[in-house]
């Protein structure tokens, strides 16, 4: 990001002005609903994202920062630029994030299942049915299993 974000805004809430930063840390901040940014080497902070209710945890797939929000059914994928990009899920809840085989698989705990979902066209490939309320998951040294708990 040799540009800086495009967004506005400072972190959690904070209404600091952007700056410019090459490496950018994104902070979920559950109670401001957004990601606060962060210049990884002055530790300023240059501007937020909103992506949904509740935003618990974040991981990075295919260049994007993806980001879980408990109070909904969807996970949001936020680009190098800003670009914010919404993914339904279709149950309640993503909470956790794997990677295995190319997709990135997101933990429902609010239902049943693991939302696969394909990180660079931003689809739902499908969702796996696990049981109820599945939270971590994990994928396995050879990368042939992917584990839910």
């Amino acid at each position: 990001m040799s540009d800086g974000p495009t967004i506005a805004g400072g972190g959690c809430g904070d209404d600091a002005a952007p700056a410019a930063a090459d490496r950018i840390a994104a902070v979920a901040c559950e109670g401001a609903d957004a990601l606060a940014l962060f210049a990884i080497d002055t530790g300023e902070r240059v501007g937020t994202v909103p992506v949904g209710s509740h935003p618990v945890h974040a991981t990075v797939a295919a260049g994007r920062t993806v980001v879980a929000t408990m109070g909904e059914r969807a996970v949001t994928a936020v680009g190098p630029a800003g670009e914010v990009t919404r993914i339904e899920t279709g149950v309640l809840g993503p909470s956790h994030f794997a990677i295995a085989e190319g997709l990135l698989f997101v933990s429902c705990s609010a239902g049943d299942a693991l939302a696969a979902i394909d990180p660079v066209d931003l689809t739902l490939v499908g969702r796996v049915a696990v049981g109820g309320e599945p939270h971590e998951i994990a994928v396995g040294p050879a990368g042939e299993r992917l584990y839910a708990g």
